[in-house]
């Protein structure tokens, strides 16, 4: 278990130590669970999996972070949208914010939807979503 294993380094040395942490897990065959607030667009994508939870605790996605934005968009989120935003800038301004005006999932509703189709639209969608990253 890391918490904020990257805080107060910059960008260079946050994808190190994140490299260091993964090349440990693989060669001693185990998992890490680390706690990152606001990583880089590089560090973010350096991540196997991706937990979002709500402000209640709530699971509001759980997957691969290269299909975290197609899934927050098919509800309405503009994930990384924004010029030089970060998918994971993105995500935690939309689930502090609580603007619910544009989207078809309120983010309080988001566990719930995570919990109702989320995982299906994952398995579902994952391929076409990391098809598109690869063109």
């Amino acid at each position: 278990m890391q918490d904020e294993p990257t805080t107060g380094l910059d960008s260079r040395m946050s994808r190190q130590v994140v490299h260091l942490v993964e090349g440990l897990a693989q060669a001693m065959a185990i998992n890490v669970v680390a706690v990152v607030h606001q990583p880089s667009q590089a560090v973010f994508e350096l991540f196997d999996t991706l937990t979002v939870l709500t402000n209640e605790k709530m699971v509001a996605y759980q997957g691969p972070p290269w299909a975290a934005a197609a899934y927050f968009q098919q509800l309405g989120y503009g994930v990384g949208s924004a010029r030089n935003t970060s998918h994971a800038e993105s995500l935690l301004e939309f689930m502090n914010k609580g603007d619910s005006t544009r989207v078809k999932v309120k983010p309080s509703d988001l566990g719930a939807a995570w919990q109702l189709s989320g995982s299906q639209w994952l398995r579902g969608n994952a391929r076409g979503t990391l098809k598109k990253e690869l063109e």
